[in-house]
């Protein structure tokens, strides 16, 4: 099962993030920004949900930082943020994010998304394990 590092410092996103996903994914979470970059390096993970107005360590730090390390520059970095507007994904994705979705949450399209860029980044071809029907890479289809 694929490996998915969620970094939010707040309680009740994570635990729907851990809700919506672990069907499909093994879930590691952190509540703080900081000991999740060390996260980023020891537990391998195919993707990172992450937040990006977290205190003391703010999402944008951790993603500049995750994308200046060669280990973790490849792994896809979804910004899940309550903050609307150009300026905020603009900024993301100057920074290396690869999606940024708008809170609340399309979990079909965050799924899709995340499989299908998984595999673009890290350059694999495997089977994906979203669960919906109508995602064209999910081995059902």
């Amino acid at each position: 099962m694929q490996r998915i590092l969620i970094v939010d410092d707040d309680e009740s996103m994570r635990g729907l993030l851990r809700a919506r996903l672990s069907d499909s994914y093994e879930i590691i979470d952190y509540r703080q920004s900081r000991t999740s970059f060390r996260a980023g390096l020891e537990h391998k993970p195919e993707a990172i949900f992450l937040d990006l107005m977290m205190p003391k360590f703010s999402g944008f730090e951790l993603c500049q930082s995750l994308r200046s390390v060669s280990y973790t520059s490849r792994i896809p970095i979804f910004v899940i943020s309550g903050e609307a507007g150009i300026t905020h994904k603009k900024h993301c994705e100057d920074l290396g994010a690869t999606a940024y979705f708008e809170k609340p949450v399309d979990f079909i399209k965050l799924k899709g998304n995340g499989c299908r860029n998984s595999h673009q980044e890290r350059g694999t071809q495997s089977a994906c394990p979203c669960p919906h029907a109508d995602h064209p890479e999910n081995p059902r289809n």
